[in-house]
């Protein structure tokens, strides 16, 4: 799609005016104009800006052609400006074309109008441009200068016959520095190669090395190259040097010599080497593994850290095996050394290595090269530090990844699987209720049915594994809770292990997640029948216990404060110290390959803390095992039972409006039929922004909104928070079987709110709508 050509046209002629924009079309432009025909029109289009270009008549009532131009090159000095007049002689066609104007053009010969306007603004194009080009090479030879004259080495620029031609003010400073001159630049347009001649140490073999090296670079025999060299300055001062020395790459040639003084580090160098004795303890107290080792790889010298890292006998690394053997892959010891002699220093240096009993190591350290004055690598020296640790931490987290993608990816599944149960369990029981229990296909109704909440229970236990389901906080008697468990128990863990229950009496109540507190104790069971392959004991005991700040200070996490304990004890086989310290770490397992994830105990952890508890685990090889999980005592009662327990699904009718809103159709055609069958008048929608839509429009009142989750664009609780701005009253119940980052909505909006869990039946549906509708003010949403 061509972007229309935006033009300020000034004509006071109307029909001129046309004829101009019929030739720019014809021409094949697509145009927007803007007709201007007087000069306070023409002064306000220009103050308004946003032109491409500018035509004008040259003779006007109330503004000269010339005037017109220089009003537009003041207010928009880069747009182009033609002047399309009838008559123009040719003086004034210069004149026009000498004060800046793009080109003219004869109403009489309006074909020329096209290519005029084409070429002005390519040539305004080619301008902008070259601008461009010209303020990017500015800037970028400020930013060198800024660089040059930041650095702290002494940076001279070198002629082709070695005659420095520029330098930077750290190379000023230095000079000024250490002669007898104090003058800016002193340095330029002296020969860099007579002044080293002229020293007085021009005759020592490094200096001869430096003239050399400098000379085949400047010549374009050599590449650029790092050396050390010393020389006696003017003001009679030994300094020592570190040279790098680059072609300049230019076609007259020249270099680049940067030296650092590094006439510090070479004192400290040679009292570091008076004072070698004495903090040779040094070396052999570092908790790095340090070696001193040949360029070869023969290990020189290592200290008691490197000997019990890799597994070597601590004799100065005598019998430690050559680098060459422990070094793998491509940082094998040759492909070391090389890049040692190239960089003189390798800091945090990554390895994979072998101890001599061929153990597999990751290491990252300093590896260091001692070189003669010839340039030569005489020795290396590495201080290592062992990361195979963390190295492994690094494997568990991807490992965590992995699970963590699996996990979304069943969420995923669970959510789109429940919607189809909710459909299939729904309609299950309209047909089995219209047929009868005498019909030849009831039983296999029932089969549909049992099949159906069978596979609830996956999507369930996908979800718990995804962590994508709502927290439903509730009171709890714990004691009810392990009674409730303790047939399934009794099978789960088999009739060789024994299940003993000791429950205190006036145990008191906690606040959770009652599914969650069923899981963490299943958990436990489980955890505790694979310990005792062979049968055994398995003890559930609770209590109430008050912890102390003594307690608290002792155990990482614990708050003092009233608590419950519900402590699972197994007559296993038992953990030493190291295993129960890292029993709850996601993935960590004592089974073997292919019998557990890991997850387990890593799950029953974040559930107890999830609550506001806390967990511990005492264990003994050979004596078992014992998990404690504490959980916050709260002053409340149990929720009240069932008002109307006994109510039948034929009871729960209404005359109420609901607004439905779900966007999987057979869902929502399933919960329109069954509230509609109960007597209530459903509205529908598939989205949040139609239900909000509906709401507004809607002239009566809506009882209730009864919305899924997660649906496509904005989440059902989204939408009750812009419902409930102009409809204060509705109450909300929400439906989902994996709810997302679509939860996150629900505490803010719990007043007059509920949820039910997909797949539901017809009677769960009408029973909660109802519950919902009657109550005075349900409680806050579940979180």
């Amino acid at each position: 799609m061509n972007v229309p050509l935006r033009i300020v046209l000034l004509e006071d002629i109307d029909t001129d005016a046309e004829l101009l924009v019929r030739a720019l079309k014809v021409d094949g432009l697509t145009v927007e104009v803007r007709h201007a025909k007087t000069r306070r029109g023409f002064e306000a289009m220009l103050r308004e800006g946003g032109m491409d270009i500018i035509l004008s008549d040259y003779s006007l009532p109330d503004i000269g052609g010339m005037e017109a131009y220089h009003m537009a090159a003041k207010l928009c000095p880069r747009v182009p400006f033609i002047f399309v007049t009838a008559s123009l002689d040719e003086a004034t066609a210069v004149q026009c074309m000498k004060a800046g104007a793009s080109d003219y053009v004869l109403k009489d010969h309006l074909v020329r109008l096209g290519p005029a306007v084409r070429g002005a603004l390519e040539l305004q194009a080619k301008d902008n441009a070259r601008l461009k080009s010209e303020a990017a090479l500015r800037d970028r030879d400020a930013l060198l200068q800024g660089i040059l004259h930041s650095l702290p080495h002494q940076i001279a620029v070198l002629d082709n016959d070695g005659t420095i031609i520029s330098v930077n003010e750290s190379w000023s400073r230095y000079v000024n520095e250490h002669t007898l001159m104090d003058v800016p630049n002193a340095s330029i347009g002296r020969n860099l190669l007579a002044l080293w001649d002229e020293a007085a140490d021009a005759g020592s073999v490094l200096a001869r090395q430096a003239r050399s090296a400098v000379r085949e670079v400047l010549a374009g025999e050599r590449g650029s190259f790092i050396m050390e060299h010393h020389c006696r300055l003017d003001n009679g001062e030994n300094h020592w040097f570190s040279m790098v020395v680059s072609p300049l790459g230019t076609a007259r040639g020249g270099a680049v010599v940067a030296n650092h003084d590094i006439t510090d580090r070479r004192c400290m160098e040679e009292a570091t080497a008076v004072l070698e004795k004495r903090y040779r303890r040094f070396f052999e107290e570092d908790s790095s593994a340090g070696f001193v080792a040949t360029p070869g790889g023969v290990v020189l010298d290592v200290n008691p850290a490197f000997a019990k890292l890799f597994e070597v006998p601590t004799n100065g690394g005598v019998d430690c095996p050559p680098l060459d053997r422990l070094t793998l892959g491509a940082n094998h010891w040759p492909a070391l050394t090389e890049l040692l002699m190239e960089r003189r220093k390798l800091e945090q240096h990554e390895l994979q290595m072998l101890t001599a009993r061929g153990r597999e190591i990751s290491v990252v350290g300093n590896i260091v090269g001692d070189f003669d004055e010839n340039g030569t690598l005489t020795e290396v020296r590495g201080y290592l530090i062992d990361e195979t640790a963390l190295r492994d931490l690094e494997s568990q987290f991807l490992q965590a990844q992995k699970m963590e993608a699996i996990g979304l990816l069943a969420g995923g599944v669970a959510h789109d699987f429940n919607n189809l149960l909710s459909a299939i369990l729904g309609h299950t029981e309209f047909a089995a209720a219209g047929l009868g229990a005498e019909h030849p296909v009831h039983e296999d109704l029932q089969s549909i049915r049992k099949a159906g909440e069978r596979a609830a229970t996956l999507t369930r236990q996908l979800l718990a594994f995804s962590r994508r389901q709502i927290l439903q906080p509730v009171i709890l008697d714990l004691n009810s809770t392990v009674n409730e468990l303790e047939k399934m128990l009794r099978r789960l863990i088999g009739e060789d292990i024994d299940l003993v229950a000791s429950l205190a009496k006036d145990l008191g109540r906690v606040k959770a997640d009652a599914g969650q507190i069923e899981q963490v104790i299943v958990n436990l069971a489980v955890n505790a029948r694979d310990a005792m392959p062979h049968g055994g004991r398995l003890a559930i005991e609770t209590a109430n216990i008050d912890i102390g700040p003594q307690y608290a200070r002792e155990h990482i996490g614990a708050l003092p404060g009233p608590y419950v304990m519900l402590a699972v004890s197994d007559s296993g086989c038992g953990m030493d110290e190291q295993t129960a310290s890292r029993i709850f770490e996601p993935f960590f397992t004592t089974k073997p390959e292919g019998k557990g994830t890991g997850l387990g105990l890593s799950t029953v952890y974040g559930i107890v803390k999830q609550s506001g508890g806390n967990i511990t685990v005492y264990s003994e090889p050979g004596r078992g095992t014992t998990f404690k999980l504490y959980l916050p005592r709260v002053d409340a009662e149990l929720p009240a039972a069932d008002a109307h327990p006994a109510a039948s699904f034929a009871s729960f009718r209404g005359e109420e409006t609901i607004l439905l809103v779900e966007d999987d159709d057979g869902v929502r055609l399933l919960c329109k039929r069954i509230l509609e069958g109960k007597g209530y008048t459903v509205i529908e929608s598939r989205s949040g922004e139609g239900a909000v839509r509906v709401s507004e429009c809607y002239p009566g009142i809506i009882h209730l909104l009864l919305s899924d989750i997660v649906i496509p664009g904005m989440p059902g609780p989204e939408a009750a928070l812009k419902i409930r701005e102009k409809r204060p009253d509705i109450r909300v119940v929400y439906m989902s079987g994996y709810t997302g980052n679509a939860a996150l909505f629900l505490g803010s909006i719990g007043r007059k709110a509920a949820f039910i869990h997909k797949p539901f039946s017809p009677e769960e549906l009408c029973k909660q709508v109802r519950r919902t509708l009657d109550a005075d003010d349900t409680p806050a949403s579940p979180q």
